[in-house]
């Protein structure tokens, strides 16, 4: 029997000291025998060089990388270029997996060579119901894989960046993620994949993602979330087919953020 791929997960992390630790001690949880865990610093300022470094210690299975503040798409680049794994598994700072995390994204991605990168389910928490919301999720989902269709994604990113995973050949045709990006990175990097081939969604929930803090929108440019999600569209629409059903729910959605973000702003 061949032995099972091995997996790359990637962890980008800036002042990430309350969450680093818990997070990787998930990662470890995870029930596949293959797998590394690549954590990039990018420039943190507070404890989390100290902890990443006794992480290393605990388990050689952890790889640290220190290249400077390099900005979160050229951090995520820099650690998937350095991942040993032909598979890669993203992983934010501050979500946890749970411990079927690959158990049937991997072999599904290794099943379907076409495939460019297949995305799991996931449960929004915030850090008064994390707990609570951990013992109501069912292990296991009856409902199977479903095609990522490029116009329905065109109309909402229904995908958290944690639960994607992904073969590095694919990300090497696409071109990597965008740095030039503040924003909309991973929604960006999508349909990039999307372009090389085909994505899956495995409805179960493979992680627990927190939401995004409130205070995330009143520090971000209005007007630089704007122009990155155009950005990002423009780019959707050049690689994959985006039919006017789609164009015409999208820029209804691309409003509503907006309006989302002015509200914040003036907040």
């Amino acid at each position: 029997m061949a032995p099972p791929p091995f997996v790359s997960f990637v962890m980008t992390v800036f002042n990430g000291e309350a969450y680093l630790a818990d997070t990787v001690d998930a990662i470890r949880q995870v029930d596949y025998p293959a797998f590394e865990i690549v954590i990039i610093d990018d420039g943190s300022t507070d404890k989390t060089t100290a902890i990443a470094h006794r992480l290393t210690e605990v388990d050689k299975r952890v790889r640290f990388l220190t290249p400077g503040k390099l900005g979160r798409g050229a951090a995520l680049n820099h650690g998937v270029s350095s991942a040993r794994g032909p598979f890669i598994a993203i992983n934010d700072v501050d979500d946890w997996p749970l411990p079927h995390r690959l158990s049937e994204a991997v072999p599904l991605l290794a099943e379907k060579e076409d495939l460019s990168f297949v995305a799991s389910g996931h449960l929004p928490v915030t850090d008064t119901d994390w707990h609570q919301k951990t013992a109501r999720v069912p292990l296991r989902s009856p409902h199977p894989p479903v095609p990522i269709v490029p116009a329905r994604l065109y109309r909402s990113n229904y995908i958290a960046h944690s639960t994607i995973l992904f073969r590095k050949r694919a990300w090497t045709a696409a071109e990597g993620y965008d740095e030039s990006l503040s924003s909309c990175i991973d929604y960006d990097f999508y349909f990039r994949l999307l372009a090389q081939g085909p994505g899956v969604y495995l409805p179960e929930v493979a992680a627990f993602v927190r939401r995004e803090n409130p205070t995330t929108f009143k520090a971000m440019s209005t007007w630089s979330y704007w122009r990155n999600l155009s950005r990002v569209r423009r780019t959707a629409r050049r690689l994959c087919p985006i039919g006017p059903l789609a164009r015409f729910c999208g820029l209804a959605f691309f409003l509503v953020i907006a309006k989302q973000v002015a509200r914040a702003a003036v907040r």
